[in-house]
């Protein structure tokens, strides 16, 4: 009998020894898991000037493609950074692709893309070119679900003319032009 009430005993004990050790344990709260990376708060106030842009990119791809998912972009950036709203881009230059085929090689000084990639704006000296045609530029603008590029400040020329405009709508294939404002056609060679 004593035997079995030391056996109780000491299974008591160890219960209670459990409980008591269990209660004294830290609560552990749950982990966010998202996001997975927290943005901290720097100690020391930096002002304006001194604050590093949120992403910063040297030498970047970047790839843009309409609402049916065709690729209508590929531009190289010397540098490029996220701030609020846009990516501000410096020495753009690359391809854009119409609809029709072919390609159209890209430069432009600088430029800016909305953070969804959703509008593009070339700005500076802007130039589109392939062999039978060049679009030189002020600002050149491209929307994903739109229907035209726009631009100000254009000289087009080819081999049968040229047309000097303050803005312009180009169909995406580069083949079709409407005017607004003042313009110049020079019929016979650009």
């Amino acid at each position: 009998m004593r035997f079995i009430t030391g056996i109780a005993l000491v299974l008591i004990i160890g219960i209670v020894g459990y409980l008591l050790y269990a209660s004294f344990q830290p609560v552990h709260e749950p982990l966010d898991l998202l996001p997975l990376v927290k943005e901290e708060t720097p100690e020391v106030e930096e002002t304006l000037e001194e604050k590093p842009p949120a992403l910063w990119m040297e030498k970047a791809e970047i790839s843009l493609v309409d609402y049916r998912n065709r690729l209508c972009w590929q531009l190289t950036l010397n540098t490029g950074e996220r701030e609020e709203e846009f990516y501000f881009l410096q020495g753009v230059e690359g391809k854009y692709f119409p609809p029709a085929g072919g390609f159209f090689s890209v430069r432009a000084e600088r430029g800016r893309i909305t953070k969804e990639f959703s509008h593009l704006r070339l700005e500076g000296k802007v130039v589109l070119s392939r062999e039978d045609l060049t679009i030189e530029m002020e600002e050149l603008e491209w929307e994903i679900t739109g229907a035209c590029l726009y631009g100000k400040k254009m000289v087009l020329s080819n081999k049968e003319m040229a047309v000097y405009a303050d803005r312009i709508q180009l169909d995406l294939d580069l083949e079709r032009i409407r005017t607004d404002g003042t313009s110049r056609w020079k019929l016979g060679g650009g």
